[in-house]
């Protein structure tokens, strides 16, 4: 378990768990710090701290659970850091087990600006995914 708590913050948390490419991290986050297609700018608190490496998606629940105001909460992990596309791991802290979602980093502010102030339903996006997954946007 990470020696710290989850930072207090206005905005959802997006925390690097994965330190092994630098060059990646540094990619990821310039795409979420893009505007989406409508123009928005996903509003995250980035994390990049040693304390949270490698820390379980079981772990986050157990940190977010009493203080964490926010409804969902994006990891940089593995699976970001090597794929090519860097899907990001969202979690959906209330809909219970298996309420994960694998997005692309252009999709955040998607994802953020609708979670943030429930204009749609985690549930939206997760029928909204591809085949493998990963959600790549609206069709």
């Amino acid at each position: 378990m990470p020696s710290k708590k989850l930072p207090p913050t206005k905005t959802a948390l997006f925390i690097r768990t994965d330190f092994s490419d630098q060059d990646a991290w540094n990619e990821i986050c310039a795409l979420t710090r893009k505007p989406n297609w409508d123009n928005y700018l996903a509003n995250l608190h980035y994390v990049d701290d040693l304390a949270f490496a490698n820390t379980s998606v079981s772990e986050f629940l157990d940190l977010a659970k009493d203080s964490y105001p926010h409804t969902f909460i994006i990891l940089a992990d593995e699976e970001a850091m090597s794929n090519p596309e860097h899907p990001l791991l969202v979690v959906y802290l209330y809909g219970g087990p298996g309420w994960e979602l694998r997005v692309i980093p252009s999709q955040i502010g998607t994802i953020e600006a609708n979670l943030s102030t429930a204009n749609m339903g985690f549930e939206d996006f997760l029928d909204n995914a591809n085949d493998d997954g990963i959600f790549r946007g609206f069709e």
